[in-house]
């Protein structure tokens, strides 16, 4: 037996232990030893991550944060999770979740940027324990932007690959037809570094395609948006342009079209996910999924039809966008990071609910299955301009590829 080889590293008690006194963001759900042993050479090898408490880890808690799910505990343990440890990398412990992932706030989480401000979410527990830097990165589920958003919301880099890349085994579903396992890191570099290990290989052809993209811009959508995100996106355009990037004038689906067609078939999907529980369990559910699922019990089989129809136009339409250009740029999120216990935000002097809000830059690329990466441009202000790139389907390595040469062109 060559013993190099199979020496193998763990996260021991102590450092647990120094990591329950360090969450005064309440990031975990669970803090736990990874009991299971990792390779000391691996190309994640020394790195810890915390998993999404829907995601399965065998023996660790596995509630989606619903109080009927409380006590359940891991029974297998989730594809990509083996394959990050196969890797190298420890779990470090689970992260906090929205009900089902129903929601965006992941209300018991502290943002470790501004406490003022939510976490967003769902997968907020995640967001603050990468931002709180208690791990290197942090491993969560995107059914409409639940890694992109709590990853805006702490200035960070979060990824959504390419629909049915990443196997959703072991994920509790919130509906299967849209849910993506995507990560959030600090760096560009260690989203690249988690993507050599997850993403297939065939998607890395074209990595090296050309160094400056055509970036699709629609400022048309910007009319969705608060003042200041809308100007400071533009001057990150304008930055864009000046650092040599070919900027092409498109238009994107409306942002109010795609939250329609998206909720109704995330509804009618996830209808069927707990259908087993509601409404007789309904007490024993998070709060952000009961006015969901009551919402749910109302879709009839034409609306569902008629949404399917739509999305599939959708979709459709986005192809020939992807044909016009490399990759699409749009704000990451449509308000400020909204503040903690708000229920609307104002866009154009309309109240907006915190949801839509949110959601109605992330939930198109859930709708087309297409990679999306958000990513924070540094400017004039304290926090960073977010933004969001996406490409067509499998582009995935070429979208990160892009992503450092637009990056590094802006730096």
């Amino acid at each position: 037996m060559n013993v190099s080889r199979q020496s193998r590293v763990s996260v021991d008690e102590r450092r647990c232990s120094e990591m329950r006194r360090a969450d005064r963001y309440q990031a975990f759900s669970e803090v736990c030893v990874d009991e299971v042993t990792h390779l000391s050479h691996g190309p994640l090898a020394g790195a810890s991550f915390v998993v999404k408490d829907n995601i399965e880890v065998a023996g660790r808690s596995f509630s989606a944060g619903h109080p009927l799910f409380a006590d359940r505990r891991g029974k297998r343990t989730a594809t990509v999770v083996e394959w990050l440890r196969e890797a190298g990398a420890c779990v470090a412990g689970m992260g906090r979740t929205d009900a089902g992932g129903f929601g965006v706030t992941t209300p018991e989480v502290i943002n470790p940027i501004d406490p003022g401000r939510i976490v967003g979410g769902s997968s907020g527990g995640v967001a603050a324990a990468v931002a709180a830097g208690l791990v290197d990165f942090g491993v969560g589920t995107d059914t409409g932007g639940s890694v992109r958003i709590p990853a805006a919301c702490c200035g960070l880099y979060g990824f959504k690959p390419s629909y049915g890349l990443i196997p959703l085994d072991g994920v509790w579903p919130l509906a299967s037809g849209f849910d993506h396992v995507g990560w959030m890191a600090p760096t560009l570099d260690m989203v690249r570094r988690v993507a050599d290990v997850v993403l297939p290989g065939n998607v890395n052809e074209g990595a090296a395609s050309p160094d400056m993209p055509r970036v699709g811009i629609d400022v048309r959508a910007l009319a969705h948006c608060a003042d200041e995100v809308a100007g400071r996106f533009l001057r990150a355009v304008d930055a864009t342009r000046a650092a040599g990037v070919p900027i092409v004038d498109v238009i994107l689906p409306s942002p109010d079209e795609v939250m329609e067609v998206h909720g109704v078939l995330v509804l009618a999907q996830a209808r069927d996910v707990y259908s087993a529980w509601w409404p007789e369990g309904r007490d024993r559910l998070g709060a952000a999924a009961r006015p969901a699922l009551t919402v749910a019990d109302m879709l009839t089989e034409a609306d569902i039809a008629e949404a399917n129809r739509r999305a599939a136009a959708i979709e459709a339409y986005m192809v020939g966008v992807h044909e016009q250009v490399d990759c699409v740029m749009t704000p990451a999120l449509s308000v400020p990071v909204p503040r903690v216990g708000a229920r609307k935000v104002t866009i154009g002097g309309k109240d907006v609910p915190v949801l839509s809000a949110l959601i109605a830059q992330t939930c198109l690329f859930n709708l087309t299955g297409t990679p999306a990466l958000v990513l924070p441009f540094r400017d004039e202000g304290s926090f960073p301009t977010m933004l969001q790139l996406s490409a067509a389907r499998m582009q995935d390595w070429r979208l990160l590829h892009w992503a450092a040469a637009l990056s590094a062109s802006l730096d």
